[in-house]
């Protein structure tokens, strides 16, 4: 029996607003589709055994970061640790804990796979502990992951309590964190076997960057679809309701909301936005509906007629719920970067632009011409060409075949 190790820096549950959570699910599904074994293993605050869909999940009590919302006292020590020395202490307090490594030696896996940085200096110390005989090691990664935590960055310097503080310390907050994270991504890279990215636009920026990423790396879209399962809808004749799907206090997210709320929705008054996802607030403001999710996506995907992704910056990475929309059916309008990775045609199977007050006069001007509008919702699923079912089998496959695990 070939055994494979996913690694998490917190238990999974499947929680419908984690995308990282479908991921591992996607990537436990394609394994055990391969012929392997698949546990899960997690940092926890104990020692447990659970579930994660049908797969054992082995939950590690150990140090981890925190990955609490908000400004939190460890959050805090990390980020004037980074601003001073240039490191994460909780990271690095993680890093030298042996217990996931002990884990992994009772196990034995063929195969381990990571999916973040943090678990680069555990696994380098795994690596060197075992040499020639170890699991072969996949990292998964789609860019330099710091996007999310230079908000955080952003949006702490500029609290009015902390501002006085933390302000001057910006500067080298930001500074300090791309070196570090760049030298956790470059081990991370280093101690892999394969090194998977979500798409070639991301594979040649990395090896482009990180030139130890040459000759291991491969690009495999983190969701794949049965054909079967794309939703058959009627077209419609006319867009009346309009959504954006995404957890609200995420700062790419945020600024697209902003955009909807101040540059799209007001010039299309007759028509009805839902702003939908983790942490926003229940209420209406004009033709806008915010909501949390106690609707599902699928129900609002089912009571809209297009969908939005205005996202802009170089850190939004691969747009999954871009995934979610075209598997749904409905016709996306969004940023050059919003469709990177898919097959998307502007004016053939999607409406891409880049200047978000343009956005209302391509909505406009494609519910002028109906023949268009039609052909557009037949052809939405062409968008999602090479992320079926059978090419995940069959990229999985060449990267477990290049690493020597299947023959």
């Amino acid at each position: 029996m070939i055994k494979a190790a996913l690694i998490n820096h917190y238990p999974l549950s499947l929680s419908a607003a984690d995308a990282r959570e479908k991921v591992y699910r996607n990537f436990a599904y394609m394994l055990t589709k391969l012929g392997f074994h698949v546990e899960i293993f997690s940092i926890s605050d104990k020692d447990s055994e659970s579930k994660f869909l049908e797969y054992k999940q082995n939950e590690i009590k150990m140090p981890r970061p925190d990955f609490s919302s908000g400004f939190t006292m460890p959050r805090i020590m990390d980020f004037s640790m980074l601003a001073a020395f240039g490191f994460r202490p909780s990271v690095e307090t993680m890093s030298k804990s042996n217990r996931m490594i002990e884990a992994l030696d009772r196990y034995k896996p063929d195969v381990i796979l990571i999916t973040d940085t943090m678990f680069s200096k555990t696994l380098d110390r795994y690596r060197k502990r075992h040499k020639g005989n170890r699991a072969k090691i996949i990292s998964y990664s789609d860019s330099l992951s710091i996007g999310t935590t230079l908000d955080y960055i952003d949006t702490f310097a500029n609290t009015k309590t902390k501002a006085a503080v933390i302000r001057p310390l910006k500067k080298f907050l930001k500074g300090n964190y791309l070196a570090y994270q760049t030298q956790l991504y470059r081990l991370m890279i280093e101690v892999a076997d394969a090194f998977i990215t979500t798409d070639d636009f991301h594979k040649r920026q990395i090896i482009r960057e990180f030139p130890n990423a040459k000759g291991k790396s491969f690009a495999i879209f983190p969701s794949y679809v049965l054909r079967s399962d794309i939703k058959k809808r009627k077209p419609v004749k006319k867009i009346r309701t309009l959504l954006f799907l995404g957890s609200y206090g995420y700062g790419p997210n945020a600024d697209a909301i902003d955009y909807i709320k101040q540059r799209i929705a007001p010039k299309l008054p007759d028509k009805k936005f839902i702003i939908s996802g983790k942490g926003c607030p229940n209420t209406t403001a004009g033709n806008i509906q915010f909501m949390d999710t106690s609707i599902s996506a699928s129900k609002l995907l089912d009571i809209s007629d297009m969908c939005l992704s205005p996202l802009t910056g170089p850190n939004t990475g691969v747009k999954i719920k871009i995934f979610d929309y075209l598997s749904a059916n409905r016709i996306v309008i969004g940023t050059k970067s919003s469709f990177i990775g898919y097959n998307a045609v502007d004016g053939v199977n999607a409406l891409i632009e880049d200047n978000i007050d343009k956005y209302a006069g391509r909505i406009k001007e494609l519910e002028k011409r109906p023949a268009l509008l039609k052909s557009m919702q037949q052809n939405v699923h062409t968008a999602l060409e090479g992320h079926y079912e059978k090419d995940a089998v069959n990229d999985w496959g060449r990267v477990l075949k290049f690493i020597k695990v299947l023959n």
